[in-house]
């Protein structure tokens, strides 16, 4: 879709997203990962908490704060990239954001634990445009060939769409993956665009599943997500916020 060549290995094979009141699937094992070509490496740890993430959503009495030292301590400092929202931002790092200085403060908190691009989705700081907004938060960190490092931050605001949707995350951060890969260094409109294109998605969605209004905490229909990936490549997107430097 975004002309990337990947390899695909499935960390599970599940019918449809675990979000959804049916499904049926297997979660494979270490070894059958570990057949496929997968060492006890930096991949392969990848894999492994894809698995507990899974079997957390499968087995309810799983508890969260039991990943928590696999993320923190194994996954995030392997990390080039990551793409988290608030509350999982305040767990990485045992803060709390109550305002922008605090969540400068996690992103810097972040960043001494590995990665050098940290963009929060979504927080629950209050946007200058109304409580009907969403913040989110970019920022990388580079180094010069003199070995100073130079740091860019952009916020952005966009509007919320009134419904739940399961698979946002993940749609995110494939898009600004792609993005980043085609405007290499230019994070400002990697985020605009992959923002842009999540809310169209999502709005476009909701339309297309409930009409004009959609009933608040119906998710969409799993397909419709999939029908929308032409637009999100194909089709030049109106940008819903405003980003800019901080």
């Amino acid at each position: 879709v975004w002309g990337l060549e990947v390899d695909v290995v499935n960390s599970v094979q599940f019918s449809n997203h675990t979000g959804y009141s049916h499904w049926k699937g297997q979660v494979p094992n270490p070894d059958q990962l570990h057949d496929l070509g997968y060492r006890r490496d930096k991949s392969f740890l990848t894999m492994v908490v894809d698995i507990l993430r899974d079997i957390m959503e499968k087995v309810p009495c799983t508890s969260p704060e039991d990943l928590l030292p696999v993320y923190r301590e194994k996954m995030v400092p392997v990390a080039d990239t990551i793409t988290l929202n608030q509350f999982e931002a305040e767990l990485l790092t045992r803060r709390k954001i109550h305002s922008q200085e605090e969540v400068l403060e996690v992103i810097d908190k972040l960043y001494s634990m590995g990665p050098d691009m940290v963009v929060i989705t979504s927080s629950d700081l209050l946007s200058l445009r109304g409580t009907d907004y969403l913040m989110a938060l970019g920022s990388q960190r580079t180094r010069t060939p003199d070995g100073s490092t130079v740091t860019q931050r952009i916020p952005g605001e966009t509007h919320k769409v009134d419904a739940i949707f399961i698979g946002t995350g993940d749609s995110f951060a494939a898009m600004l993956l792609a993005w980043m890969h085609k405007h290499l260094n230019n994070l400002k409109v990697a985020c605009e665009k992959t923002l842009s294109a999540t809310h169209h998605v999502l709005q476009r969605t909701r339309l297309h599943n409930t009409g004009p209004r959609a009933p608040v905490g119906k998710p969409p229909q799993p397909a419709s997500f999939g029908k929308l990936i032409g637009f999100m490549v194909e089709r030049v997107m109106r940008c819903v916020f405003a980003a800019h430097s901080w």
